[in-house]
């Protein structure tokens, strides 16, 4: 099995999931802008902001771990746990360079490998369904 084979899958679950969250950052984001205007302050984020993005965060490790195992239908467990692995890094990089309440952070971190691995064991028991 070659690199490029198992390079793209890890690129295409990584990105989908990445590309996903700056879309439901953007929303909330837009979501409190209009909240701003309406009460003319600049609201901090509050707890169903972090919330919000926690459920943003998981449903685009689940999209991720999905697409990094349709990419590639023989994929072992390591692909989708290394798309995990990167996406919490970089969620630990988000979390370390912006400031965020202690839970928010402690539970950022534990978000992103099991949804991913979700979305791996989703593919296969749906391919085994298929197959069986």
């Amino acid at each position: 099995m070659g690199v490029s084979r198992l390079v793209l899958p890890v690129v295409v679950g990584c990105m989908s999931g990445m590309m996903l969250m700056t879309v439901g950052q953007g929303l909330i984001e837009a979501n409190r802008h209009w909240e701003n205007t309406c009460n003319d302050t600049a609201l901090p984020l509050n707890g169903r902001d972090f919330v919000l993005l926690l459920s943003v965060y998981s449903t685009c490790s689940l999209v991720a771990g999905l697409a990094s195992t349709l990419v590639h239908r023989d994929a072992k467990l390591i692909l989708p746990l290394i798309v995990g692995v990167i996406l919490t890094l970089a969620g630990l990089y988000n979390c370390l360079g912006m400031v965020h309440p202690g839970w928010f952070m402690f539970a950022n971190l534990f978000i992103y490998i099991p949804f991913t691995l979700a979305g791996y064991f989703l593919v296969r028991k749906k391919g085994k369904n298929a197959n069986g």
